[in-house]
């Protein structure tokens, strides 16, 4: 399941997420991503991932299309999670995607987590 939270800044998609991502869910931030788009030139993203359960193998081709449709419209990812395996992958993506500063955070530092998403 995922919701859109609201954030600071009109440029910056939040999101929490728990428990397993659907194809509804992940279509509705779809939605608000392409929206905002129509409104900025890059996007950045604030994730707090309570837990993830994975997702379908549609969604998961679905979010790998539009990845890489948009993958040069995004400068920045905080995902703020207390799962260690995540947190051992996030610089591995960090490094796949050179344009997209891409870091992780524990719960405790979320909101250190919103200001460095937030900064320039």
């Amino acid at each position: 399941m995922a919701h859109i939270i609201p954030m600071e800044a009109d440029n910056i998609v939040g999101m929490r997420v728990k428990g397993k991502l659907s194809e509804e869910d992940f279509d509705r931030i779809v939605t608000v991503i392409d929206e905002r788009l129509t409104r900025h030139e890059k996007l950045r993203i604030y994730v707090e991932m309570e837990s993830f359960g994975g997702m379908s193998l549609e969604t998961f081709f679905k979010d790998v299309k539009f990845g890489l449709k948009r993958y040069d419209r995004f400068d920045k990812k905080a995902i703020v999670t207390d799962q260690a395996w995540v947190q051992k992958v996030v610089p591995v993506v960090d490094k796949l995607f050179p344009n997209i500063e891409v870091k992780a955070f524990p719960f405790e530092e979320k909101e250190r987590a919103k200001e460095w998403v937030l900064a320039p």
